[in-house]
């Protein structure tokens, strides 16, 4: 669309005269200098590829031209403040002297105080209005559908880790997130952020009243692959669940049972079957080392703390079976052992005596 400008007075080109004659027809004054006053710019604005029914009654009489006869595209709306008529002009004709009256008539500026980029700037506002209702009459329901259906996925998935926080209710570190802002390494900004997030100030919503170019593409990118984003919300979610339960239970071991009950109870939750056993059974080369890493294990879960990821592989390395290739090799030193960490105990011991 090219920009529109105004006349600071009409002329004596053909549109021009013709304007000036029909403006004349439709006042009380029975010459232009006099009938041009009568006239007043509403702000009202019609952009002329809407259908039928959509067109204003003050553009019917000559939907597509102006007052002079002219082909135009936007219709701007003018009321004779004498009779009451109404009609319309196209951007051509939408001359300074009609919006002078509107803003001196709003602001209580002198005209002299009126400046031309005030009324530049009264026709950029009113057509930039104009193109946003008829974005949205056009295309307002498809975009406001897809957009409530990805908000909430958009909130989780477009987001940047920020640091950790400690969640009491999983008695974990859980990542701190941040919704992304800007688009980063082929990463896309947030859709809610840049439309209409209320922390933002230059959301597109409040700002240009439609979304610009990039949103409605991302939108659909996003979009397009909308199953894949509830999949992943889905198994986040599902990992938290399964940690609130994990919690629940271990307190209601604690509750139940005694303090070696719940010890073994939990390690049976975390996959250490047999644990009383096995505890007591176990030798290592660093046993002061291992028993008071298992010590401060056992005060941990007894005091209601859930274990870390790196914590759980640790004791999982101290307490799970012997490799396949340890177990053939203790078969052949005649000496057998539980625990992966006491077999490297037993056949150390070996190669130490030089047996092995």
């Amino acid at each position: 669309m090219s920009e529109v400008t105004f006349k600071r007075s009409l002329g004596n080109g053909q549109w021009d005269r013709k304007l000036k004659e029909n403006l004349v027809i439709w006042s009380e004054a029975d010459n232009y200098e006099e009938a041009k006053h009568e006239w007043i710019a509403t702000g009202n604005i019609w952009w002329g590829n809407e259908t039928q029914n959509d067109v204003p009654r003050w553009a019917l009489s000559h939907q597509g031209y102006c007052l002079c006869g002219h082909k135009i595209f936007y219709h701007f709306e003018i009321l004779n403040t004498e009779n009451g008529k109404r009609e319309c002009v196209g951007s051509d004709h939408i001359n300074s002297y009609l919006i002078l009256r509107e803003i001196k008539e709003r602001t209580g500026l002198r005209e002299e105080e009126i400046t031309d980029e005030m009324i530049q700037a009264w026709i950029d506002e009113r057509i930039e209005s104009m193109k946003c209702e008829s974005w949205w009459e056009r295309n307002g329901e498809e975009f406001t559908r897809k957009f409530e259906e990805i908000r909430e996925l958009d909130l989780r998935i477009n987001v940047n880790y920020k640091g950790t926080y400690y969640d009491p209710d999983i008695q974990q570190t859980r990542d701190r997130t941040v919704l992304r802002k800007r688009a980063t390494d082929n990463k896309m900004a947030s859709i809610v952020w840049r439309w209409n997030h209320p922390d933002n100030k230059r959301n597109q919503r409040d700002g240009r009243g439609y979304p610009n170019k990039q949103l409605l593409e991302d939108l659909d990118d996003f979009y397009a692959f909308i199953e894949e984003h509830r999949q992943t919300v889905l198994m986040e979610d599902a990992d938290y669940q399964a940690k609130l339960e994990a919690v629940r239970h271990l307190r209601t071991l604690r509750v139940e049972k005694s303090r070696t009950e719940v010890i073994d109870g939990i390690m049976e939750y975390y996959g250490i079957a047999d644990y009383r056993e096995k505890r007591n059974g176990l030798r290592v080369v660093n046993q002061t080392y291992t028993n008071n890493f298992i010590s401060s294990i056992e005060t941990q879960v007894i005091t209601g703390k859930t274990l870390t990821e790196n914590q759980l592989k640790a004791l999982h390395d101290i307490f799970s079976p012997p490799t396949d290739k340890q177990i053939s090799y203790m078969e052949s030193l005649g000496i057998e052992a539980k625990t992966k960490l006491e077999a490297s105990f037993l056949i150390g011991q070996k190669i130490n005596e030089g047996v092995a």
